[in-house]
C-alpha cells in the first residue's frame, strides 16, 4: 500500500497586540511580534525550507541535539522605550504539553517582569506569580533552558542559520515539548516546535510512551471526515485513547471516542468524523498513550478544529491535509494532498469502525477489511449517522529517528 500525507499547513499568524490594553507606548504595543518559525520558508533569509519531525529521539550522551528554526524576517530595531533584550529570540523544553486554551506563562523570570516595569512595559493588568514561569507552581521541575537568559538570540538571519544547540545531558532523561520564545514586553510570545524530543539513556522504551498531534488549524464539515496526524512512540502493549473537548476560555470538558485501542509506535493518522455535538462548534483534540507499566503520556492538539455546520464536498476537503465524506453505511476513505510518500507494510486499521482500509490492511481484530467503493453518499443526517475514531499508523519509525551528528 502506498500511504500519502500531508502535514498540516502553520501559517504564521499576524502577532499584533495593539489590541491589548497596556500602559507600554504605542510604538512598541503595536509592534508585530516576530516568531520563530519551525516549519516552512526561510522568509527574508532565504533559509532552505524547514520540516521539524514529529518524532526525535535522542541519546542525552549523544550531545549536543541540533535544533535548527527559521524566521520570517529579521527583526532588530529596538526602541529607546523598550527593554535592552527586547524582540530575541530563547528557547526552552518542557516536560509536558498543554492545552491550546492554557497557554504557558508570558513571563520566565521576575527578574524579566521588573526589567519590564522599569521601562513601563507591561500589561495594564500587571504581572502576577501566574504569569511567570519560574513562579508558576503548575510548572515547577518541569522546565529547562536551551538558551540561558542572558543569551537570547538577536532575530536575525545569521542567528537563525546557525540554529541551536541543547546540551541534553542538562536535562534528564523524559519527553519534552520545545518552544520559542520570543521576548518583547509587554507582550512575548510563544511557538510550539511540533512533535516531540525523546531524551533517553540508550533505552528509548526505559523513558515510557510519548506522542504529538502535529496538525493545527483544521476546518470540516459536518459531513466530511478530517485527517489529523501525529507520531506515537510507545512500547509494545500500550494502548490509546483519543478525546474531543470544546474550545473555550480555559481546559475543555473532556469527551473520550470510546475504548483505548493499541498504540503503535510509528506515524500517526486520525479519521475524525464529527459527532453531533461538535457542529457549528470550535473544539479540540488529545491523546493519551499509556504503556503496560502504567506510565501515561498526554499529548494535545496545538490548535483548533473548526467544524462547520453544513455539508461539503465528498473530496477535497475545505483543510490541507485533505478530508473525505462520512458515509452512512458505507466506505469512509482517507484521501490526503501531496506531500511524504511511503511504502507501508503491515499497517493497521482500529478503533469503533473499520472502514476506508486498503488492500492487505487489517482490522484491530485481525479480519480483512477491504470494502469495495461506494462512491459519495454525503450524509447530513446526524441523528442516523455514527461518528468514529478510525486510526491508521503507517509505516513504523518512517522518519522517526533523528540523532544529532
Amino acid at each position: 500500500m502506498i500511504a500519502v500525507l500531508r502535514r498540516a499547513a502553520r501559517p504564521i499568524a499576524a502577532l499584533g497586540v495593539g489590541s491589548f490594553a497596556t500602559s507600554a507606548s504605542a510604538s512598541n504595543a503595536e509592534h508585530t511580534r516576530t516568531p520563530v518559525v519551525w516549519d516552512g520558508s526561510g522568509g527574508a533569509c532565504e533559509l532552505p525550507e524547514l520540516t521539524t519531525p514529529c518524532m526525535t529521539l535522542h541519546e542525552r550522551s549523544d550531545t549536543p541535539l541540533h535544533i535548527p528554526y527559521a524566521i520570517p524576517f529579521e527583526d532588530i530595531d529596538v526602541g529607546d522605550d523598550e527593554v535592552p533584550q527586547s524582540r530575541t529570540h530563547q528557547f526552552l523544553a518542557f516536560c509536558r504539553q498543554h492545552p491550546f486554551e492554557l497557554p504557558l506563562p508570558g513571563w520566565i523570570t521576575s527578574a524579566d517582569a521588573t526589567e519590564a516595569e522599569m521601562f513601563g512595559q507591561v500589561p495594564e493588568r500587571g504581572i502576577g506569580a501566574a504569569d511567570v514561569l519560574e513562579t508558576n507552581g503548575d510548572w515547577d521541575d518541569c522546565w529547562y533552558r536551551i538558551v540561558d537568559d542572558a543569551d537570547r538570540r538577536p532575530i536575525t538571519c545569521e542567528m537563525a542559520e546557525a540554529g541551536v544547540d541543547w546540551d541534553t545531558m542538562s536535562a534528564p532523561a523524559g519527553v519534552y515539548r520545545i518552544e520559542g520564545y520570543t521576548f518583547e514586553p509587554a507582550f512575548n510570545y510563544w511557538v510550539p516546535r511540533p512533535g516531540f524530543v525523546k531524551l533517553h539513556d540508550g533505552d528509548p522504551d526505559a523513558v515510557g510512551p510519548a506522542a504529538a498531534i502535529t496538525s493545527a488549524e483544521v476546518s470540516v464539515h459536518r459531513n466530511q471526515i478530517a485527517n489529523i496526524e501525529g507520531c506515537i512512540d510507545a512500547p509494545e502493549g500500550s494502548t490509546m485513547t483519543a478525546y474531543w473537548g470544546e474550545h473555550t476560555e480555559s481546559a475543555p470538558e473532556w469527551v473520550a471516542y470510546g475504548d483505548p485501542q493499541p498504540a503503535i509506535r510509528g506515524d500517526l493518522l486520525l479519521e475524525f468524523a464529527p459527532p453531533a455535538a461538535t457542529v457549528g462548534k470550535l473544539i479540540t483534540l488529545r491523546i493519551d498513550v499509556e504503556d503496560p507499566q502504567g506510565r501515561s503520556f498526554t499529548s494535545y492538539m496545538p490548535g483548533r478544529v473548526v467544524v462547520i455546520d453544513a455539508d461539503g464536498p465528498c473530496e477535497g476537503g475545505s483543510f490541507v491535509g485533505g478530508s473525505s465524506c462520512d458515509e452512512t453505511g458505507g466506505e469512509s476513505s482517507s484521501s490526503s494532498g501531496e506531500g511524504d510518500t511511503t511504502t507501508a507494510t503491515g499497517d493497521t486499521t482500529v478503533g469503533t469502525s473499520s472502514t476506508g482500509a486498503a488492500s492487505g490492511e487489517t482490522s484491530s481484530g485481525g479480519a480483512s477489511a477491504t470494502p469495495e467503493p461506494t462512491g459519495c453518499g454525503c450524509a447530513s443526517d446526524r441523528a442516523t449517522t455514527p461518528w468514529w475514531l478510525a486510526i491508521v499508523l503507517l509505516s513504523p519509525r518512517r522518519r522517526a529517528r533523528r540523532r544529532s551528528a
